[in-house]
Formats: structure tokens, C-alpha cells, sequence
């Protein structure tokens, strides 16, 4: 269980660390997509709410982490390996758009688009599914040992 518990931590830093470089990925695609600067910066700076909720998550996580069942744990490192896997698909869009010479056709940009305002949407709200598992893992699990002491 301990060894579960520092995977799911080297899980939170990493998505930790994938939030705090995301935002020069969406600035880029702010700018490509006509925003000014300062525009651009100001979206930036709002999706640096994941970043925020990413960190509330671990510091939740490990204040509560030690009354969390295993089977919970499991269910919190399914979640965090999505959350994870949810920055992959408009990091790949993002290089694969960057990579092509040419304008694609209007049709592709708009499917391209909407992928990544799809995924954008996935990626702001993750962290509020892990921190309503983490919560509900907790209550649970502290629920279990109160039914066990009493009896």
C-alpha cells in the first residue's frame, strides 16, 4: 500500500509538471489563432487554474492519503494516469499542426479545433473528478474504521 501511495505521488508530480509547461503550448496556440499578446497572456494566466487545482489535489491527497483504503488508491491512480493521458492528445495535435507546411482545409480546422477545446475541457476538469475521489475515498474509508471499532 505504500509503495501505491508514492506511485500515485510521482503521478501528481508529474501531471504537476505537465500543467505548469501546458500553458506555453496554449499561448502559442493563442497566438496562431490571431489573439494578441495580450489577449494570449490572459488565457495563459486562466489556465493556470489547472495548475492551482493540481496542487490542491496532492496537498489533499497527502493530508488524507494514510486513511485511504487500497482499493481507493487503485481508483485514484486510474484517475490521475487519465488526467495524465488527457494532456497527450492536444500535445500531439498541437506538433502534428506545427509540423505541416501547408494550411490544412477549412473542415480540418475545424475538427482540429474542436479536439482541442474537447480535450482543453477533459484537462480543467479532471482535477475536480480527483479531488471528489480523494474526498469520497476519504469519507469512506474513515466511515469503515468507525463501523469496525464500534464492533
Amino acid at each position: 500500500m505504500k509503495d501505491l501511495a508514492q506511485k500515485i505521488e510521482s503521478r501528481f508530480q508529474l501531471l504537476i509538471t505537465i500543467s505548469i509547461f501546458f500553458p506555453s503550448l496554449i499561448y502559442y496556440v493563442a497566438i496562431s489563432a490571431g489573439q494578441g499578446g495580450a489577449q494570449a497572456g490572459v488565457t495563459v494566466l486562466q489556465f493556470g487554474a489547472v495548475v492551482g487545482c493540481a496542487l490542491i489535489d496532492y496537498i489533499v491527497f497527502h493530508i488524507s492519503s494514510s486513511g485511504i483504503s487500497e482499493k481507493w488508491l487503485k481508483r485514484i491512480n486510474g484517475v490521475l494516469l487519465l488526467s495524465i493521458g488527457t494532456f497527450v492528445a492536444p500535445i500531439l495535435t498541437l506538433a502534428i499542426v506545427a509540423s505541416i507546411r501547408a494550411t490544412p482545409p477549412t473542415w480540418a480546422q475545424h475538427v482540429i479545433g474542436l479536439s482541442l477545446a474537447t480535450f482543453i475541457v477533459l484537462i480543467l476538469a479532471v482535477p475536480i473528478v480527483i479531488e471528489f475521489v480523494i474526498v469520497i475515498a476519504s469519507i469512506i474509508s474513515e466511515k469503515k474504521k468507525v463501523r469496525k471499532k464500534s464492533v
